[in-house]
């Protein structure tokens, strides 16, 4: 008999546009190929909405409502969790035995539940939920926001030491945070993230220009563009290009007003990739670990050479593909470097043996039907 999972999802997990759906998605697409039965549970709110081509990979998909109003601020539990404690969900759930997937902490609202019990509950911690909303809320000027996201940091923090034991297994991208949860429990697994790549594509030779990408509406992407434009690029004759969703005016402003820097706002997918494959530097910059950063990967199996600075590739093992960066006088010298440096055969033959090693579907894949196994014994 085939194994039967319920996996919920934070978020409509397609298009795959951004870091956490892509790993919902590339999770059930491979192991729907592996002929697990998924039961897709998803929450629709924003611009996103329901997608047929889930019923390629799902034997049935169910979307909920997600309710964001003001009200759910009131509530002792975290306003991301709070909003995803649907009833019919509940329901659904408990109409059959089958192991559950919690794809992040936004989706455990049940995982205390009486009558799951019993249940074999997978929860996937995509980083450690409190401290993300500590770092937001340390980068964010608008003082209502600040403070929405150090009142969420706490109820998260109170949430997660509560509520973490109810799950039979932990699942952790990187050994970073499995070292975080297993304070909790001695029931946490370390599976990386899944992704939209099989193998690696980079093209050997040189690009034209740097590529910085990222959803730019997120405050951390915001000040490392801006960080890029205004204290490195002034001081190289190099191009970049910053491309993303939805830049703030802000941001394209301050973009124009630098000559050999260019912003593409919301490219389409296609686009994006072709940017990413045709640079001779993917820089990536961040001001806060969480988790694992993506884009990360589609620079490492799709583009040339990766300028970082440490905080990216912390807890990760991708720190040797890179060439690390930790102020502006750096950048400015490790681009200078990196300019004129084909990417090599050699290169891409390390960059292989790392990524399909540590960072492969079919593995991690394999690691989740494992678990599935056991838990049938």
């Amino acid at each position: 008999m085939p194994h039967r999972i319920h996996i919920i999802s934070f978020d409509i997990p397609f298009p795959a546009n951004y870091g956490g759906v892509i790993v919902v998605y590339y999770h059930l697409k491979k192991l729907a190929e592996k002929g697990v039965k998924v039961i897709l549970h998803c929450f629709e709110y924003g611009d996103r909405h329901p997608q047929s081509i889930l019923l390629d990979y799902c034997e049935a998909v169910y979307y909920y409502p997600r309710s964001r109003q003001l009200h759910h601020q009131l509530s002792t539990l975290p306003f991301i969790v709070k909003t995803r404690q649907n009833p019919s969900l509940l329901k659904r759930l408990l109409a059959d035995d089958y192991p559950i997937l919690m794809e992040g902490l936004h989706c455990a609202g049940f995982i205390n539940h009486p009558a799951l019990a019993n249940r074999l509950k997978l929860l996937r911690m995509h980083n450690i939920e409190w401290q993300y909303y500590r770092n937001l809320a340390q980068l964010e000027p608008r003082w209502l926001h600040k403070l929405y996201l150090y009142l969420e940091s706490q109820k998260l923090r109170h949430f997660e030491q509560k509520n973490i034991t109810h799950a039979n297994q932990i699942l952790s991208l990187t050994a970073l945070d499995a070292a975080y949860f297993g304070q909790w429990s001695d029931q946490v697994q370390l599976i990386g993230p899944f992704h939209a790549h099989e193998k690696v594509t980079s093209r050997l030779g040189r690009g034209s220009y740097i590529l910085f990408h990222g959803k730019l509406s997120v405050e951390d992407n915001e000040k490392a563009a801006l960080y890029l434009i205004e204290k490195v690029m002034p001081f190289t004759e190099a191009k970049l290009i910053v491309a993303g969703m939805n830049p703030s005016t802000a941001l394209q402003a301050t973009a124009a007003g630098q000559h050999n820097v260019e912003l593409i706002a919301n490219p389409s997918e296609g686009e994006m990739l072709e940017l990413v494959r045709a640079a001779q530097i993917n820089v990536l910059l961040s001001f806060q670990v969480a988790g694992i950063k993506l884009k990360l990967l589609n620079a490492l199996f799709l583009g040339r050479h990766c300028l970082v600075n440490p905080t990216i590739v912390e807890g990760t093992e991708l720190a040797p593909l890179c060439t690390i960066a930790t102020d502006p006088s750096a950048f400015i010298q490790k681009i200078e470097m990196l300019w004129s440096q084909d990417f090599t055969t050699e290169l891409m033959a390390k960059r292989k043996m790392v990524l399909q090693e540590k960072y492969s579907n079919e593995v991690a894949a394999k690691k989740t039907i494992q678990i599935l196994d056991a838990g049938k014994k």
